[in-house]
């Protein structure tokens, strides 16, 4: 009886340890910036072409930083997109946001307006830029399109949120 006990108890045991190491789990929230001054330049043609890139790299929160071997799950669960500097009557006529080698693409048309707003991005491809991301740790944003005026200065800012589980 004792050893059935003692094995049971054993069983236990080794059946508690996974959970006790996914007790020592914690999540937090990241938010990642790229920003991008982007200056359109006049052409001889009526729709302006303009690109820039900026490096998305997960490393530069201190908290993913302090915890970047330990990281075990990464969700970007959203991503808001502030322009500004397009003048009056001025017409972003396409916008291209790519994350290169993530599989991460969104084309917008017809942007008149200086606002912040959260793009409409599917959960799949909000998955793949989060594996990416968690695989490699950084990429390249890649912003591209045309415009109806210029000269100009187009300011982008993409902010990428995510919530992080990660391991003491």
């Amino acid at each position: 009886m004792k050893k059935l006990l003692f094995v049971c108890s054993l069983a236990g045991i080794f059946l508690l340890l996974p959970g006790c190491e996914d007790a020592l789990d914690f999540d937090f929230k990241a938010v990642f910036n790229s920003n991008l001054s982007i200056d359109i330049q006049e052409t001889k043609t009526d729709a302006y072409a303009f690109s820039a890139t900026d490096t998305l790299n997960i490393e530069d929160d201190e908290d993913i930083q302090k915890h970047i071997d330990k990281l075990k799950e990464m969700e970007v669960t959203k991503v808001e997109c502030t322009l500004t500097g397009i003048p009056e009557g001025a017409v972003i006529q396409q916008f291209n946001v790519e994350v290169l080698e993530s599989g991460f693409q969104i084309i917008l048309t017809d942007l008149t307006e200086n606002h912040k707003f959260e793009m409409e991005v599917s959960d799949a491809m909000l998955d793949l830029l989060a594996t990416y991301l968690f695989d490699n740790h950084q990429s390249v944003v890649a912003v591209s399109g045309t415009s109806s005026y210029a000269p100009m200065t187009l300011g982008v800012k993409l902010t990428w949120h995510t919530n992080i589980t990660a391991g003491l």
